[in-house]
């Protein structure tokens, strides 16, 4: 049983973990599983000696049970870690304070068992037909849905830090083939823990026995048929009315009202449909490599470069940045876009970059899962590209199904979809072979590089578009024998996975068709690791790393006040990437963003974050009925 439940992280903690974890591994659940079967054993022994063959065991299996979840519940919702048990900041005093606490807890379920035994006495038959069962019976459905919702607002923000309600309900819609096991393995633990609590209070609270002690020459009854039923439907009402404000904050459920039905017209008044201004592309199309990177943030950079860290996480990736663009929002370090509304997460912030449009949750359930009608009303970047004749790709190491990729790519410019799934097909990787989320970033790029020198062969201009999730949270994805050089796994895989990005472009600048090709790499989102990020000062303004590198002679002339102080979102990175292909834009528009390289002020730089932010957050009708259109 102690197995089963722990096994929920065990796949992450594999690839995550110190020797020294690894190590604690089995007998970690060793321990749970002997405390668990020790303390089932004395029970047995003590309280239950004339129990034989299936009782018995019934038993003991119970006792087993209720013994490893209070484990279970002491170890995942009051340690450190909140999410996963395998890093190295479990295995410390605490955690064997722990266990001696789950031990002495074990004892007491023990002695309060023989106490209730000694003295229950059960029901008359008179009694029974008065015994209050509508009571009892509501105070166990209040704590299926109180402990339900404590656990799911729970499980949500420690297994993706910082989730928007948008995310929840998009990724609820969309499909989600592809998805790293440990996050189901976690889910189901959750529901292991929430079933399992609620099947032993039924069990305590609708046994048909009440608590009698003899006091001198009477019988006081301490616990009565209709006491039991009162208090617990007066404790498990408390705990229902908590979970639903605990659940509220969690999950933002305010913001939800706002998404379904607060409407505005804000992006039909400020959207600027492509096809409706005139856009101009250079004499000579150049070549575009968009790159993706998966969480990567300017946090990750020491402080006196903008940063968070002592030490910087990706110094190669810092120097490849001054050859270039950086849009930043500050003065004079590295910085990048504000998050708002419909940004925050990976399928999103290729919605923003491409199609100019925060990611909404739709009120169409079929928005984002039909064939050629993923935001089918937009005319995108990859659109724009595709009808000027460029030859693209989307190459990416998962499954790019997951939340409605292939779709997004078919659907807007007909990209040639090479992920996790086409690899196998096409022999690329050994069949059978799964790394993290599919393929490690180590093998994109090796075949990154085989693509591009198929499309610069092609006679057409290319669009290849590269998406890493080395870096994805929790805790990131290192291959075997790569450096270690600091103490958390997160930190190993960002240092390593910007080596090898750095190296990639720097091997694309040798080639040929490098002259006539515009390289853009943006952090596609915050990072979602929750551990990582668990003692960063709430006042510290997180961005994600920008880069445009070999931007078209038109826009070599800039001026230098446009890349500094500059607020922004991802979306006007779709105008901007535009420019940087030297193609000239009727009124630098597109979408709701704004070209960069332009004097035109962002949506966000006129009118405010917060004014942004509300009204993107509220529904749009124009959203769901011209830019959806689903048939």
């Amino acid at each position: 049983m102690a197995f089963c439940l722990l096994t929920a992280d065990f796949e992450r903690g594999m690839n995550t973990m110190s020797f020294k974890a690894f190590l604690l591994y089995p007998g970690m659940v060793c321990m749970v599983g002997l405390i668990a079967m020790l303390g089932a054993f004395l029970e047995l022994r003590l309280l239950h000696k004339d129990a034989k063959g299936k009782e018995a065991f019934g038993k003991f299996v119970y006792s087993t049970f209720f013994i490893t979840l209070i484990t279970l519940f002491f170890v995942k919702f009051n340690h450190r870690t909140k999410h996963f048990l395998y890093l190295d900041d479990v295995h410390a005093d605490a955690y064997v304070f722990g266990f001696i606490v789950v031990v002495l807890v074990a004892a007491a379920k023990i002695l309060l068992t023989a106490i209730l035994k000694k003295y229950r006495k059960p029901y008359t038959e008179a009694e029974e037909k008065k015994k209050p069962k509508a009571l009892s019976v509501t105070a166990v459905v209040l704590f299926a849905f109180g402990i339900t919702f404590f656990l799911v607002g729970h499980f949500i923000p420690a297994t993706w830090a910082g989730v928007r309600p948008e995310q929840m309900i998009v990724n609820l819609i969309s499909p989600t083939e592809g998805t790293e096991l440990s996050i189901y393995l976690t889910g189901f633990e959750y529901v292991i823990l929430a079933v399992g609590a609620t099947v032993l209070f039924g069990i305590l609270c609708l046994r048909r026995t009440q608590i009698e002690i003899p006091v001198k020459q009477r019988t006081v009854t301490l616990l009565s048929r209709k006491a039991k039923a009162v208090v617990s439907l007066l404790l498990t009402s408390v705990m229902f009315v908590s979970s639903i404000f605990f659940i509220s904050d969690a999950l933002s459920l305010p913001i939800m009202y706002k998404i379904f039905f607060v409407p505005s017209d804000f992006i039909e008044k400020e959207y600027v449909d492509l096809r409706d201004v005139k856009v101009t592309f250079p004499e000579q199309k150049r070549n575009l490599i968009y790159i993706y990177l998966e969480s990567m943030e300017n946090s990750y950079l020491s402080k006196e470069l903008g940063g968070y860290m002592d030490e910087n996480l990706m110094p190669e990736l810092t120097e490849l940045a001054y050859e270039g663009d950086v849009f930043s929002n500050t003065s004079g370090k590295f910085g990048g876009p504000v998050q708002v509304t419909g940004t925050e997460w990976t399928r999103a912030s290729m919605v923003n970059q491409t199609l100019g449009v925060p990611m909404k949750a739709p009120m169409n359930l079929k928005a984002y899962t039909t064939p050629g009608h993923f935001l089918g009303g937009i005319y995108g970047l990859g659109d724009l590209l595709h009808d000027n004749g460029y030859i693209q790709t989307y190459l990416v190491g998962d499954q790019a199904k997951f939340a409605g990729g292939d779709l997004m790519f078919k659907t807007h410019g007909d990209f040639a979809i090479k992920d996790y799934d086409y690899a196998l097909e096409t022999g690329m990787i050994p069949e059978g072979y799964k790394v993290w989320w599919g393929f490690e970033d180590d093998k994109l790029f090796k075949f990154a590089k085989e693509e591009l020198l198929a499309l610069s062969q092609s006679g057409r201009p290319f669009n290849l578009t590269l998406a890493t999730i080395d870096t994805h949270a929790t805790g990131g994805y290192l291959p075997e024998g790569a450096p270690t050089p600091y103490d958390d796994p997160y930190s190993n895989s960002i240092a390593y996975n910007t080596k090898r990005v750095t190296e990639f472009v720097r091997w694309v600048q040798k080639q040929p068709f490098y002259e006539n090709t515009t390289i853009i790499m943006i952090g596609d989102h915050h990072s979602m690791d929750g551990v990582f990020f668990k003692d960063f000062d709430k006042n510290y303004k997180r961005t994600t790393f920008n880069l445009i590198l070999n931007p078209a002679s038109s826009v070599a002339d800039t001026d230098a006040s446009r890349f500094i102080n500059r607020i922004y979102a991802n979306f006007d990175m779709f105008p901007t990437t535009l420019a940087a292909l030297g193609c000239d834009i009727e009124r630098n528009r597109a979408g709701i963003g704004v070209n960069l390289y332009s004097s035109e002020r962002t949506l966000l730089e006129a009118y405010g974050i917060d004014i942004v932010n509300g009204e993107l957050q509220k529904r749009s009708d124009f959203y769901n009925h011209t830019l959806v259109d689903v048939e």
